[in-house]
């Protein structure tokens, strides 16, 4: 019988230790890495959040839902978004399970993901994604006001340039029915 020969894997340290900041039960969140400064960890860390979107490089880097790209996510650590941390989503099965382009249901699931912290997008992020797990909670996103209703014009009502109600002897610049006008 041959003698047990333990080999030691640097990358699986983090993942494997339950006490340890980054590993799978003690993840880093969204704020976490977001207040990170100066070296980041060499060996991959598990990541918690909510997938708010992904981060549309060609629009200047804005969170997008409806112009979904297939390489990456924004997770929120909140359903009312604030800010994002950009994830990688290597080729692969990481990217095929979570990209927001075929999965658009994915939006609101809580997510752990399973990689390094760096540079991307031009913030501080995730890349090299090659693990993930979905935790069963979900939330709404809300990432902006999706409606606004306002007061129809009144016919007649004249208004000045501050918003203060006038009647015709007014001169000046006025808005009437929503318009611009000079009232002589």
């Amino acid at each position: 019988m041959l003698p047990y020969l333990y080999v030691y894997d640097s990358s699986k340290e983090v993942q494997d230790d339950p006490t340890a900041k980054g590993g799978k039960s003690n993840p880093y969140t969204v704020t976490d890495i977001q207040n990170l400064t100066g070296d980041f960890p060499s060996s991959k860390v598990w990541v918690k959040g909510y997938i708010a979107g992904c981060v549309n490089t060609k629009k200047g880097s804005e969170l997008s839902t409806e112009e979904a790209v297939a390489s990456n996510i924004g997770l929120s650590v909140k359903a009312e978004v604030e800010t994002v941390i950009p994830i990688q989503l290597p080729a692969g099965d990481v990217r095929t399970a979570l990209n927001l382009k075929d999965n658009t249901t994915n939006i609101g699931k809580e997510v752990l993901v399973y990689g390094n912290i760096a540079t991307y997008c031009g913030v501080t992020g995730i890349k090299n994604t090659s693990e993930y797990e979905f935790t069963g909670n979900s939330v709404t996103i809300i990432t902006a006001i999706n409606t606004i209703e306002a007061d129809k014009a009144q016919d007649g009502v004249i208004y000045n340039l501050a918003g203060q109600k006038v009647d015709n002897s007014y001169k000046g610049l006025i808005i009437k029915n929503g318009k611009k006008m000079l009232q002589k």
